[in-house]
């Protein structure tokens, strides 16, 4: 919800009533005045009274984003989840998921070897 009032800024078009629905580039503002924007508003959203025994107030996706950059990029798997990783590939016929799963690529985040 948040997002997508970000987006198009103040100026939002007339809604599509029917058919494909497109969208324009133009609408949006530049890179920069969108970085700007997203960052004042996890600010304010950051900034919000907080309930007894709230330590921070999170604004969609940045809790996401932090443990992300907290973890290198790196997504740690419990054993059940890897397993049926394996098992669904098998069966959708990817023989040599569990070998790349398990690479050492794969396991050495920008070990590109």
């Amino acid at each position: 919800m948040m997002l997508t009032a970000w987006l198009p800024g103040p100026a939002q078009g007339p809604p599509v009533k029917e058919g494909p629905a497109a969208i324009h580039a133009g609408h949006f503002p530049n890179a920069g005045r969108f970085a700007v924007r997203v960052r004042d508003e996890a600010a304010r959203v950051s900034g919000s009274k907080r309930g007894p025994g709230v330590e921070r107030v999170y604004a969609p996706g940045e809790l996401l984003w932090s443990t992300r950059q907290r973890s290198g990029s790196v997504c740690r798997l419990d054993a059940q989840t890897v397993r049926t990783l394996i098992d669904t590939a098998a069966r959708a016929g990817l023989g040599n998921f569990e070998s790349s799963l398990f690479s050492e690529k794969f396991s050495n985040p920008g070990n590109d070897k």
